[in-house]
């Protein structure tokens, strides 16, 4: 994604970019009907936890190569659409913009996004930020939730989301109605020495509702994929068989 004064460009244009890819159908350590996803023996047996939780090996910082690497791949979300290729931004030489809104990327090393797209569910942007300690990262979660939520939502409509798993080691949820007029919801969560996000939405007439649990999957994916990658492996796990529903609205 690319950056502003701000640090980066909002997803409105990211989603107008998308448009026609939806008309066609294309498919540190410290102690700080039908089914939109796939199953492979990768899937997280338990969502929410984290490796810390497992007794796993503690949050490493991550290089730019494995800020990608945790992000969703092409194949893991079955039937949708990844419009660009993944690629890490470095924010550590963004740090004097780092104030207000942008506070967010004090101690941050580097981000990375990925877009997917499908007809009859709008859009999904997966974003990890890349720490130097995991207490930076805890920090920094709501920072990265409220800017998100200033430049994505109508702040009339914003509204807290009651999260029915626990996601990463703390995490956010908003919904509300975005600037393209369609149901949107964002979720910031720390995980180790990242934050991820995830952001929902879409055209209004190509976009869904998406519910708690389903946020809850999708936060839980990404944080998950960052603690395997911060462990050492790589990252494997896929959304659980049947994670995400949609209506088919196009022919």
């Amino acid at each position: 994604m690319g950056t502003t004064g701000r640090v980066r460009f909002s997803g409105f244009a990211a989603a107008l970019a998308a448009t026609a890819v939806l008309l066609t159908g294309c498919a540190d350590p410290d102690s700080g009907s039908g089914s939109g996803a796939g199953s492979r023996a990768g899937t997280s047996p338990e969502p929410g936890r984290t490796h810390a939780d497992r007794g796993g090996p503690a949050a490493a910082r991550l290089t730019p190569e494995q800020t990608v690497a945790a992000l969703p791949r092409a194949d893991d979300l079955v039937d949708w659409s990844l419009t660009s290729r993944p690629a890490a931004e470095d924010l550590a030489k963004k740090a004097a913009m780092c104030t207000g809104v942008s506070a967010w990327c004090k101690g941050a090393l580097q981000m990375s996004s990925a877009f997917f797209t499908h007809r009859d569910a709008g859009h999904i942007e997966f974003t990890v930020y890349a720490y130097g300690t995991s207490a930076a990262a805890t920090a920094a979660y709501p920072l990265v939730l409220k800017d998100l939520e200033i430049r994505e939502l109508d702040p009339k409509s914003s509204t807290e989301v009651a999260l029915p798993t626990r996601v990463g080691d703390a995490a956010l949820a908003k919904q509300g109605t975005t600037r393209l007029n369609s149901p949107g919801t964002l979720l910031s969560a720390a995980a180790g020495t990242t934050v991820v996000t995830v952001r929902t939405g879409g055209l209004a007439n190509m976009s869904k509702t998406y519910t708690p649990k389903e946020l809850a999957a999708l936060g839980t994916l990404l944080a998950d994929r960052s603690r395997q990658v911060q462990a050492g492996g790589p990252a494997t796990l896929d959304l659980p068989e049947g994670a995400l529903t949609y209506e088919k609205k196009q022919p």
